[in-house]
């Protein structure tokens, strides 16, 4: 999506957040493998069904154990922060908090 925008929208967000509150961020812990289509139209199923097996962690060594706040721009359905999380903690994380800065309407 980055090469689409010019711009990631989270990675903006979680700098500033990072500065504000003194917390490291890391940007490339979580790796998308393969191209997904964009989640706007579809169903909460076919969400779960496109994110599956879509991301690996890198660095495993930088999350082992600790506490993540896991950023996202719009929480439509929870989909792909409940995939990103299950990848996380999966790979060592101890716990996992999630923000986004807006929900979808619906």
């Amino acid at each position: 999506r980055l090469s689409e925008r010019g711009y990631n929208q989270s990675a903006l967000l979680g700098a500033a957040l990072s500065k504000q509150l003194s917390i490291p961020m890391h940007e490339d812990i979580l790796l998308r493998t393969r191209n997904t289509p964009h989640q706007t139209n579809l169903s909460r199923t076919a969400r779960i069904d496109n994110l599956h097996d879509a991301f690996i962690v890198r660095h495993q060594e930088n999350i082992k154990g600790k506490q993540l706040l896991l950023l996202d721009d719009v929480l439509t359905t929870g989909t792909t922060i409940m995939t990103c999380a299950k990848t996380l903690h999966q790979a060592g994380a101890a716990s996992i908090i999630s923000a986004t800065l807006a929900s979808g309407l619906r």
